[in-house]
């Protein structure tokens, strides 16, 4: 239903009987036919639409536009950013697949970047099913690499832990094998008496154990035994300092007791002392007081170092038979004075073959009455030596005297410094347990092994 409109004809001509005087030639019939012919070709309804149009809408329309592609570009920015940051940890894991695929995904990252930036804005919206399916894709890249890089995180943290785990094991292990017992040789000191002085004769006991070797020793050194075992008591700990020097600490109360030795008894504590720590290949014995230097040691007074035997003076070995019939190796320093040097191997060999005997000391070699020498040859050969015996000398398997004979030259050629000993001759292969014709160290073998 349409609006009635408020003019009819009188109004019309009042109307323009106030509007300025127009000249036209036309009657009033005719100008009023005209209008009413433009009125006719536009109608009410569309005028008042036209009159409806809100000058506001362009710019509105404008915003919403922009605001949309501001929603479109800001989360891809973000995503661009942790996408770097992620990149960047993966190269410093070098993981070099991780790498490459990163790589691909900046340069698209920045293409989309350089395209955003070039393109002038435009109140049009763009593709929103292209825009869809490429953020998609890119969120779907992100959180590949990021799965893959916790992965390559987690795999660290597993290998450090089996790592740790494998150390904590081989530490529990060492520890295990130290803890668990094991054969210890220890050398015993035992003082023999002669027909005009003394031998200190070293005795090699072996035990199985758990305890360290000075802890031991102090414990043998200090404990009664045999008559002939010499004893030292007040010892109240061995320190090995370094692989040169051992220390002696005795308590200060048992310091009167050997304050008041003679000089005899002086001589047996100290040569007795000097063969067990030389026998174990150390150099210097330093004595002291409950950790004070110094120790009164009988007829010699404060005692704080002795020095050792290092290649010096006579060397070479022994025989000597207790009063039970025990047949023990004693060092030719027992025998000759300290200034006297036997000179080579040779030399010394020789001297132990024809030392003049008694009761009590003999020679470790046997009188041999063939025509040729006992030991027919010595050679040097790569810091050992090799002994070879007459060939009308016989050896036998269960032959003690041979065995003496033979550990006698061994430790003498340890004396000299050689690493082995290669004894070669005929009959048996193995002389109370040395092989012949093969390499024997003399620290394999000890002296009066029990």
């Amino acid at each position: 239903m349409t609006k009635k409109s408020r003019w009819d004809e009188q109004d019309i001509e009042n109307t323009l009987k106030d509007l300025p005087p127009i000249k036209d030639r036309q009657s009033k019939d005719d100008l009023f036919a005209k209008i009413e012919k433009r009125a006719a070709e536009q109608p009410a309804p569309q005028r008042a639409a036209i009159r409806q149009k809100k000058p506001w809408l362009y710019p509105v329309m404008a915003s919403a536009a922009a605001i949309f592609l501001l929603v479109l570009i800001v989360p891809s920015f973000l995503s661009n950013q942790n996408e770097q940051s992620l990149i960047l940890n993966s190269s410093d894991q070098g993981d070099s697949s991780s790498d490459n695929e990163t790589a691909m995904y900046v340069e698209e990252d920045e293409e989309v970047s350089d395209d955003m930036e070039t393109e002038p804005e435009s109140h049009e919206a763009p593709a929103t099913d292209d825009s869809a399916g490429e953020e998609a894709d890119y969120e779907e890249n992100v959180t590949r690499e990021s799965d893959s890089i916790e992965r390559d995180e987690e795999n660290e943290v597993n290998s450090a832990d089996l790592q740790e785990n494998d150390d904590t094991e081989t530490e529990q292990e060492e520890q295990e094998q130290e803890q668990e017992t094991r054969m210890v040789t220890l050398p015993v000191p035992y003082v023999y008496s002669t027909e005009t002085d003394f031998v200190v004769a070293i005795k090699n006991e072996t035990v199985e154990t758990t305890e360290p070797l000075e802890e031991l020793l102090a414990q043998l050194l200090t404990e009664e035994g045999e008559t002939e075992k010499l004893t030292l008591p007040g010892l109240n700990e061995i320190t090995f300092i370094n692989d040169e020097t051992v220390q002696l600490d005795f308590t200060e109360e048992d310091e009167e007791r050997y304050a008041s030795l003679s000089s005899s008894e002086t001589n047996n504590y100290r040569e007795g002392i000097m063969e067990v720590f030389t026998s174990l290949g150390y150099e210097q014995v330093v004595l002291t007081t409950e950790g004070e230097d110094g120790f009164l040691f009988g007829a010699e007074g404060v005692v704080e170092s002795w020095d050792l035997r290092n290649g010096e003076g006579p060397l070479g070995y022994v025989l000597y038979t207790t009063e039970t019939g025990e047949t023990v190796l004693v060092h030719s320093s027992q025998v000759l004075s300290e200034d006297e040097s036997l000179g080579t191997f040779e030399e010394t060999v020789e001297w132990m073959k024809e030392m003049e005997g008694n009761a009590n000391l003999h020679s470790p070699l046997p009188e041999y009455s063939e025509e040729g020498e006992l030991i027919s040859e010595v050679k040097e050969e790569n810091g050992g030596l090799i002994i070879t015996f007459d060939e009308a000398y016989s050896f036998e398997e269960g032959s003690k005297e041979q065995g003496m004979m033979l550990k006698a030259l061994l430790y003498t050629a340890g004396e000299y410094g050689y690493d082995y000993v290669v004894f070669e001759g005929e009959g048996a292969t193995e002389v109370d347990g040395i092989t012949l014709g093969e390499q024997v160290s003399p620290e394999d073998r000890k002296p009066n092994e029990q």
